[in-house]
This record gives C-alpha cells, structure tokens and sequence, in this order.
C-alpha cells in the first residue's frame, strides 16, 4: 500500500496528536522537551507581560508597564481572587517537534532558572545567551511546586544550516507584541515539520543575521 500523506506526514502527526494551538509549547505531565531559545528582548521576539483571566474567562495580556483597569479584576469561577501572572513569551525551536513555537512562561521557577543561566554577572560567559544553546525540559505534575518544572541547559551548540535556514524565513514575520491585541504571533505563518538535523559549526549569530520583527 502505498503513503497517502506524502511529504506532509510527519506535520499531520504533530497537528492530531497536540491539544489547543500548535504553535505553542505544550507540556503534559511527564513530558521531556529538547528546546532552542530564538528570541530576546533586544531584538523584538522576546515579551514580558502581565497575564490575566477576564469574568469570561478569555486570557489578557498586558504589556509589564500597563496599567489593569479595575473593572478586569474580580474573582474567578471559583470565588477566588484573580490571579495576576508576570509571564515571558518568545518562538523557540522545538527539536522533538521539529518546528518553531511560542513557549509563554508564566512559572516564576522557570523565569529564575533562566536569568541564573543568562545573568551577565555571573561568571560562566558560555550561558549568557540562550540562543546559543539547548535546554532540556522536564514537568512532573506529582513533585512539590517549586520542582515540577525542571531545566537542564546543554553544551552550546550550533543549529544546522538546514534549521537556520528555516529562521531565517519564519522569525521576521512572528508579531511577538500582537499578544497585547489579542492575535497569535505565528498568525498565518506556515511551516512544515522538518526532522532533527546534525549540528554545524557557524554560529547562531552569524548565521541568522540582522532583522526587523513586524509589529
């Protein structure tokens, strides 16, 4: 018998098996994620914000300086206070997954761990930038809250030319700051799912080059 899905696959596996918007970075109990940070706040793919559910229980986001109108807050489906949550939120390369994502961070853990790694105070330069190596993510639902989340950065490493190719086409049209105006970053961005490929030896930065993020 012959393969009726072609070329495409591979795309169709991801989009069936995922729940909700595949262009985000979902984590399931259990799960181990293998991840390429693509984004900063220098160069415009990289937000932080403040998250809130509405009373209709549509997610809002509101950029770290803006003011939240009173008449947004009240209490959630439960009686309880709504929860306010600083979040940060970038594209990243999700190596299992073989495409580029939105991962949004709202665990102030994980928003720790990562500004350890990058802080430029600290002593060990290899870590300072993100983009240029991989981190490996872990969720276990049953641990204690403070180790549900678990991060592991790898030796740095270059992506392949094939993978920064692809970049180099999808990341200028990811809109990070439609978040605030309610639309998806990936919005209309089309992509196919590519398999893992070797490293290469060119650097992220060289290889990716300059550009301009649409707002």
């Amino acid at each position: 018998m012959g393969d009726i899905w072609g070329e495409s696959a591979q795309s169709i596996e991801t989009a069936v098996n995922s729940g909700g918007n595949i262009n985000y970075l979902k984590l399931a109990d259990g799960d181990i994620k293998k991840v390429r940070i693509l984004g900063t706040l220098a160069d415009g793919l990289m937000v932080r914000g403040r998250l809130l559910f509405g009373l209709d229980s549509k997610p809002i986001y509101k950029s770290i300086n803006e003011t939240i109108p009173p008449e947004m807050l009240g209490n959630d489906k439960w009686g309880a206070p709504q929860k306010i949550w600083e979040f940060w939120s970038f594209p990243i390369w999700n190596h299992m997954e073989g495409r580029v994502q939105i991962w949004e961070i709202r665990q102030k853990s994980i928003q720790k761990k990562l500004f350890e790694l990058t802080n430029p105070k600290q002593p060990n330069q290899q870590w300072t930038d993100w983009r240029n190596y991989d981190l490996e993510i872990r969720f276990n639902k049953s641990a204690v809250p403070a180790q549900m989340y678990q991060l592991q950065a790898y030796p740095p490493e270059n992506l392949s030319s094939t993978i920064l190719a692809n970049l180099k086409t999808i990341l200028p049209q990811i809109k990070m700051a439609g978040l605030f105006n309610g639309v998806d970053p990936m919005e209309g961005i089309q992509q196919e799912t590519m398999q893992q490929q070797p490293a290469q030896s060119i650097p992220f930065s060289e290889q990716i080059g300059q550009f301009k993020t649409q707002i």
